[in-house]
């Protein structure tokens, strides 16, 4: 409908007001979209909106319009109280902070806005509802809860509901301890007991979502957490689960908004810094996570976790030295972590001092024989003989059932190694399968949500004029791009660039083609074309890949980035950085298949490797987005095969320099004795000279290969021929 009189914006202000009261939101706000739209300045209209998104739990969105309410009409008391219930449920010192300064300008009375003020205190706790239980008798269950004894807690909160059943405190704890005992639809139902009993006992509303996450219910888990919030400001237990269920859904602003909050309200607790340096190092920020493990330190928090990830961190952003030394700093703490001791190992494997690394690795597997991590790292660079006593060992700890999973996992993937080294190729996937199997176990995958992101990204951006529409990005700044699947070459590809004197290699950084990729998604709302992107956001990743970039490798002239995931986002990145050069490395697929199937990655990464459907089906997708590329932008990438650089390669060692717009040096054909920092599972092949003995190799296992080949299928398989 066209507004074009007072009496038709009446009209449209109504028809959305019933839709808001039927709870029909969405299309109220499309109706208030309209109103805004043809006059963005009516009070009104922005506090509607602003309660539909607070009551839809979309917390920026409300603030953002309850914000223009109060700048239009900032003597009315009713849009100053949803503003409060919004800063209560947000608990952000910022916004609140925010809150305050706008209050004391208000035209309203005094007590009115001093009311407002203490409404938005962040008291962070609530008097727990006993109802008559013996405060001892109370404290006694939260004591077995905290140590762990879930069987305990229950029985004592049990005992006590028989003698007083209408505690909601009580009623709280019983369902807690039967979340830590895996008992969830009891949990569920005890925890609702206890809101029905008091629905204002926030703690409740915040065990609740414990539970609505661990039964994988997000949506659900953050509105428990608001609520929980409203009734009690700064509660870090919400604020907590709020963050890691945001960050679980992709909605990264907000979950860095709450970790933020967290460590201001509660800056004394250690877990919380933990969390939120290991959510920056999830999203690549390796620096600003850096500044928050110092920022913990100053205020006297540094035990062993903290100074793990703070090494985690520095080790990143390619401070390898300082890293070795917080590690030795946890180790100190720790002295019987085999963990600790092995990430030391794995930071000086990556430095290329492999003596030492073998020595800490010993020492490691001596303190934790049953870590099968530890084993599986030794072995990358170990060739054990069939009769070594390590290998008993390890099969016997491989079939331990009292073994963790997870760890025997990595005893499968060590032995099929060890198999392999010992030429026993028909023995290999008798270990593969069952290890695979065991992390696919731990770490579920969904491919289908792969399928639908390589939809969706191709459907963002198909319809754009990629090479006849002007570039706006003025960046000069030069990467050069080294992509494909994992296990492709990728690694050997970028040392022998990185090998050229011109060039300083980076690593997998990987954060440009991440940033590109969010301008898409909205931070986990509804994808959006490439041609709806507002002006200047290519030009900011552009500008803020530099300064990532300069300072990772402050004085480089040109710097590589081996991002395995750049294959997705080629168009965004050379419209970002037009000087940039991308070189895709593709490799036979049975035998790429069959090495990503035999390695272990980092934790929650290319989670698709460990069944075999997936993987086959995760390489048809990039097949699918690398034809994709090359037929809307071509000659704007570079292809090398793997197995052509091998069989001759000073050839396509020469035309890959020049790809990169380099003249040709010798030493890019020494790239085994670069000394550089190398992090990947490739980290000891590159440091040998090129060999020929990995082309082929899927050849050796006979029968046992023929489910990866079936699941490829023959389009793809011919294809390497």
């Amino acid at each position: 409908m066209t507004i074009t009189d007072k009496a038709t914006l009446t009209s449209l202000h109504s028809k959305a007001m019933e839709l808001m009261a039927a709870r029909q939101d969405e299309d109220a706000l499309t109706v208030f979209g309209q109103i805004v739209d043809f006059n963005p300045n009516i009070a009104e209209v922005h506090f509607q909106v602003a309660r539909i998104f607070l009551r839809n739990d979309r917390l920026s969105r409300a603030l953002t319009h309850i914000r223009a309410a109060v700048r239009l009409k900032p003597g009315i008391g009713d849009i100053w109280k949803v503003y409060a219930d919004l800063i209560r449920t947000l608990s952000d010192p910022e916004a609140q902070g925010t809150f305050r300064t706008a209050l004391k300008d208000a035209p309203l009375e005094k007590r009115e806005k001093r009311l407002l003020s203490t409404s938005v205190d962040f008291t962070g706790r609530q008097t727990a509802p006993l109802s008559g239980t013996p405060p001892k008798a109370f404290a006694a269950m939260v004591a077995a809860l905290t140590s762990g004894d879930g069987s305990r807690a229950q029985s004592l909160a049990k005992a006590e509901l028989k003698r007083n059943p209408k505690a909601p405190a009580v009623m709280t704890v019983l369902a807690a301890a039967q979340l830590a005992q895996g008992r969830l639809k009891e949990a569920e139902a005890s925890c609702r007991d206890a809101l029905a009993l008091d629905p204002r006992y926030a703690e409740a509303h915040a065990t609740l979502a414990r539970i609505l996450r661990a039964t994988q219910r997000m949506s659900d888990c953050v509105a428990a957490c608001n609520r929980a919030l409203r009734l009690s400001p700064g509660l870090p237990a919400a604020l907590r689960m709020r963050a890691d269920c945001c960050m679980e859904v992709g909605r990264r602003e907000d979950a860095q908004r709450d970790f933020e909050s967290l460590i201001a309200i509660d800056p004394k607790t250690e877990d919380n810094y933990v969390a939120y340096i290991r959510f920056l190092h999830g999203e690549k920020e390796y620096f600003q996570a850096i500044d928050i493990a110092r920022r913990a330190i100053k205020r006297g928090v540094g035990g062993f976790a903290l100074k793990n990830v703070f090494a985690q961190a520095l080790d990143e952003a390619g401070r390898s030295e300082e890293a070795l030394k917080v590690f030795e700093e946890a180790v100190a703490l720790v002295p019987e972590s085999g963990d600790a001791i092995g990430r030391i190992a794995l930071l000086k494997q990556s430095l290329g001092r492999f003596d030492e690394a073998m020595s800490d690795l010993r020492r490691a597997i001596a303190i934790d024989p049953t870590n099968g991590s530890l084993h599986r790292i030794y072995l990358t660079s170990q060739k054990l003989d069939a009769d070594d006593p390590l290998v008993a060992s390890m099969e016997a700890k491989f079939l331990d059932d009292k073994i963790p999973p997870i760890r025997r996992t990595h005893f499968g993937f060590a032995l099929a190694k060890a198999a392999e080294d010992q030429k026993r190729f028909d023995e290999v996937f008798g270990y593969l399968n069952p290890a695979n199997a065991l992390m696919r176990e731990e770490f579920p995958y969904d491919i289908a949500a792969r399928v639908t992101f390589v939809d969706q990204l191709i459907a963002a951006c198909k319809d754009f004029d990629w090479l006849g529409a002007p570039t706006a990005s003025k960046s000069d700044f030069a990467p050069i791009f080294v992509t494909g699947m994992p296990r492709s070459g990728t690694t050997l590809v970028e040392q022998i660039i990185a090998s050229h004197s011109r060039v300083t290699g980076g690593d997998e950084v990987g954060v440009a083609s991440k940033w590109a990729l969010q301008l898409l998604s909205r931070d986990g709302e509804e994808p959006i074309t490439f041609d709806e992107l507002p002006g200047g956001a290519l030009e900011r990743v552009a500008d803020r890949f530099e300064a990532y970039m300069r300072a990772l490798l402050p004085g480089s002239d040109l710097v590589t980035d081996k991002a395995i995931q750049s294959f997705t986002s080629i168009g965004l990145l050379k419209r970002a950085m037009p000087n940039a050069k991308i070189v895709v490395v593709r490799r036979d697929p049975r035998d790429n298949l069959l090495s990503i199937y035999k390695n272990v990655f980092p934790e929650n990464t290319h989670l698709y490797a460990y069944n075999i459907e997936d993987l086959a089906e995760y390489y048809r997708q990039f097949v699918r987005l690398v034809d994709f590329w090359r037929e809307l932008v071509p000659g704007w990438f570079y292809e090398i095969q793997y197995e052509a650089l091998v069989a001759d390669p000073e050839t396509e060692a020469r035309r890959l320099i020049a790809s990169c717009g380099l003249e040709w040096e010798d030493a890019c054909l020494n790239f085994h004795k670069t000394e550089r920092r190398v992090k990947t599972l490739s980290v000891y092949q590159v440091r040998q000279p090129m060999y020929k003995s990995s082309t082929r190799a899927w050849e050796r296992y006979g029968e046992d290969i023929k489910p990866l080949l079936d699941a490829l299928g023959p389009g793809y398989a011919d294809a390497a021929e």
